[in-house]
């Protein structure tokens, strides 16, 4: 078993998938965001995750997309691979197939279609960290699979020596804090992954997040997390408040995934194509977004 001794701290962006006219991933374009990344600071890679369209991407193109993050960041940055599966066979497949790569961490949400109990939540997850070669994040995001890891829960899987800890995007900070001021971030990281939410988690004593909207701009999440450890709490609100403005891509066309491709388009760090083409935004929606990010100073250029 490869078990990571590495810690799970600093901002980790949930990479896009760049798709390519006929459908396959645009690896030149996934590089150059990787590239873009590191540059500013951030602390490794979620790979294959809601933002890379993961529950849509193929055996192998995960296997390729961890495998470019793991021959330019060995050694250096943190990488966890996602494996967003239905159920528990479905992942420890999912594993299976990329463990060789040997990623930091590995994680998994809860299964989804079906309406599950605790106990069938604690048997999944457990039963994925008995088998991991890696440490495993638990992964909550009740919105997309209908189950809700509740904290409670997670407090009872925190104790499995194999459970590194949680990324939870569900937006239910009420007991994302209750979690954090149980057992504290030393042991088992709690890791936010809504980026309106970042800055509480933050000031909580939260020192890891996931962000998704980070591929249209990730600066002002390396400037906050950097700001919490120095312990200076108005940076940190300073921080959060572009993160707000930046939100806007999101609100004002009503697209999540879509709209972070967009705007990481716009700046030549991805396409915006979708798996789903129907998914993608329209002339309007992109103009939007560009401005948006205009808004921000940030410079644009044309969606090829």
């Amino acid at each position: 078993m490869h078990t990571s001794s590495r810690k799970l701290r600093g901002v980790l962006p949930a990479l896009v998938t760049p798709f390519d006219d006929g459908g396959s991933v645009d690896e030149a374009l996934f590089m150059r965001q990787v590239e873009y990344m590191i540059d500013e600071g951030v602390a490794g890679f979620f790979v294959s995750g809601t933002t890379a369209e993961g529950v849509y991407v193929t055996a192998e193109e995960r296997y390729r997309m961890v495998s470019l993050v793991r021959d330019r960041t060995r050694g250096e940055l943190l990488c966890c691979a996602a494996v967003l599966a239905p159920d528990t066979n479905a992942v420890l497949r999912g594993i299976d197939a990329v463990s060789e790569l040997e990623p930091d961490f590995f994680s998994a949400v809860t299964p989804f279609y079906s309406g599950l109990s605790q106990a069938d939540l604690v048997h999944h997850f457990t039963t994925i960290a008995d088998l991991s070669p890696a440490p495993l994040i638990l992964y909550n995001i009740p919105q997309n699979t209908y189950n809700t890891l509740r904290v409670e829960t997670t407090l009872e899987l925190a104790k499995h020596p194999n459970i590194a800890g949680i990324k939870d995007s569900s937006g239910d900070f009420l007991s994302f804090q209750r979690g954090l001021l149980a057992i504290g971030d030393d042991e088992f990281t709690w890791i936010q992954g809504e980026d309106l939410a970042d800055a509480p988690a933050m000031l909580m004593g939260a020192r890891c997040l996931v962000t998704g909207m980070g591929n249209a701009w990730i600066t002002p999440y390396v400037a906050m997390y950097r700001a919490a450890v120095a312990g200076d709490s108005q940076e940190v609100i300073r921080q959060q408040a572009r993160i707000n403005e930046l939100f806007e891509i999101i609100a004002q066309t009503g697209a999540g995934t879509p709209a972070i491709k967009c705007a990481a388009a716009l700046q030549g760090r991805s396409s915006p194509r979708m798996r789903l083409a129907s998914m993608e935004l329209g002339a309007e929606q992109v103009a939007r977004v560009e401005a948006v990010l205009e808004k921000l100073g940030l410079a644009t250029t044309a969606i090829a």
